[in-house]
């Protein structure tokens, strides 16, 4: 019974050293390409999210790292708040985001006072539970 070949050490770091470097490239040739900027992708909103005493801002903490920012928007009807939380990275072109992550608030004043109507996420489609701040 024969056994496969073995890989060779040398030609296996040729070939993913060359694909490494495949993609580098000077820097003048990244700053003066155009900056390709990801589409915002929508995430799960935490479980609570925080109604100010005003009754209309909502808001609730999201981790992002780097050169990331959160947004909530929403969609309102008669019954319901339905809120979407988005998170996009806008990272300049000859700069490089920092590998960390951190909590932000993001939040989103509504026309009206929230009063009965219930919160929706809307990733999930599930209930948001609602805690009043005391500020």
């Amino acid at each position: 019974m024969s056994r496969p070949p073995r890989p060779r050490p040398v030609l296996s770091a040729v070939l993913i050293g060359g694909l490494a470097l495949a993609g580098c490239g000077k820097a003048s040739q990244a700053a003066a390409g155009p900056s390709l900027v990801p589409a915002p992708t929508t995430r799960a909103l935490a479980p609570t999210v925080y109604l100010g005493r005003n009754g209309r801002t909502l808001t609730t903490v999201v981790p992002v790292g780097g050169c990331q920012e959160g947004r909530l928007t929403g969609g309102v009807s008669g019954t319901s708040v339905t809120l979407s939380l988005s998170i996009t990275t806008r990272e300049k072109p000859g700069t490089v985001c920092a590998a960390d992550i951190r909590s932000e608030r993001v939040s989103l004043t509504l026309r009206s006072p929230l009063g009965g109507r219930k919160l929706i996420d809307a990733a999930t489609g599930r209930t948001i539970r609602i805690e009043v701040r005391a500020a």
